[in-house]
C-alpha cells in the first residue's frame, strides 16, 4: 500500500459519499413533490397564513380568528396558532418579496453549518434529517421551523443569543435556553421582552387560542429533525480555536 493510500480518510470519504447520496435522494423527493398537486396545494401555505394574521392585525388589532377565541376551533389554513411577539418576523414580508422567507433562514443555517466546520460522521444524519418526510414540508410550506433552525445555528456558530427568539413559536421553548449562562442572552430575552409589553392585551387571546387548539402541545416533535441540524453540526465541530466559538463550552454543562 502507498504512502498515499494509507493515509487516506477512510470512514470521512464513506461518510461524505453516503451523505451525497442521501441529500441528492432528499432534493430528488423535494422536486418530485413540488411537481404534484400536493406540492402545488401546499406551497407557501403556511406563510401565506401566517400573512394572513398579519393583515388582520393591521386592520382589526387582532391576528386571531374570532372563532379561535371563542372556544375550542378548528384548524384552517389562515388559523393563526403564534404568539402575538412573532408579528415582528410576519408584518415585514406583507412587503418584503416572499422568497427572503425562504432565502434569509437557510442561507444562515448553510453559513453557521459551514463555519461550525462539522465532522464527517455528521453529514448523514444531517442529510438525513433533510430526507426526513416532514422537512418536505417545512420547505415547500414555509413553516417558522427554518427560522427556528437558523436561530439555533447563528447561536451555536456565532456565539449570538438568537435561541430567545424560539419564543415566536413555543413548542420549541426548551430549544431557547441555549446559552442561557451567557449575559448576552439575558441582555436580548430583556429586549424581546420590552419588545412583547405592546402586545400585552393579545397574550391574553394568545392563552385562549392555546385552550381551545386542536394542535396538540408535542406537534412540532416530527418537525425536530430539520431543526435539530445545527445541533448535529455542533456535536462534530472542529474544536480547533475559531473567533466566536470560544464560549460554546457553557453549552455542554
Amino acid at each position: 500500500m502507498t504512502e498515499a493510500a494509507r493515509q487516506v480518510d477512510w470512514p470521512g470519504a464513506i461518510a461524505r459519499s453516503l451523505a451525497i447520496v442521501i441529500l441528492a435522494a432528499a432534493l430528488i423527493r423535494l422536486g418530485l413533490l413540488l411537481g404534484d398537486p400536493f406540492g402545488e396545494r401546499f406551497l407557501a401555505n403556511d406563510l401565506n397564513g401566517y400573512l394572513a394574521g398579519a393583515r388582520r392585525f393591521l386592520a382589526s388589532g387582532s391576528p386571531y380568528l374570532p372563532e379561535q377565541l371563542a372556544g375550542a376551533w378548528a384548524l384552517q389554513p389562515d388559523s393563526f396558532i403564534h404568539p402575538p411577539v412573532a408579528l415582528y418576523l410576519f408584518v415585514p414580508f406583507l412587503a418584503l418579496p416572499a422568497v427572503l422567507w425562504w432565502l434569509v433562514p437557510i442561507g444562515l443555517t448553510v453559513v453557521a453549518l459551514f463555519r461550525m466546520r462539522p465532522a464527517p460522521w455528521t453529514w448523514p444524519l444531517m442529510a438525513a434529517a433533510i430526507l426526513w418526510p416532514r422537512t418536505a414540508g417545512i420547505l415547500i410550506a414555509g413553516n417558522t421551523d427554518l427560522w427556528v433552525a437558523a436561530a439555533i445555528g447563528v447561536t451555536l456558530a456565532w456565539s449570538l443569543p438568537a435561541s430567545v427568539l424560539l419564543v415566536l413559536k413555543p413548542s420549541y421553548l426548551p430549544l431557547a435556553l441555549l446559552g442561557v449562562r451567557w449575559r448576552s442572552w439575558w441582555i436580548a430575552a430583556t429586549i424581546v421582552g420590552v419588545l412583547s409589553l405592546p402586545f400585552a392585551g393579545l397574550w391574553f387571546d394568545f392563552l385562549t387560542v392555546l385552550r381551545g387548539s386542536p394542535v396538540e402541545p408535542w406537534y412540532s416533535l416530527l418537525n425536530l429533525p430539520y431543526v435539530a441540524i445545527p445541533l448535529i453540526a455542533w456535536l462534530g465541530r472542529d474544536h480547533r480555536p475559531v473567533t466566536g466559538l470560544r464560549h460554546l463550552h457553557i453549552l455542554k454543562a
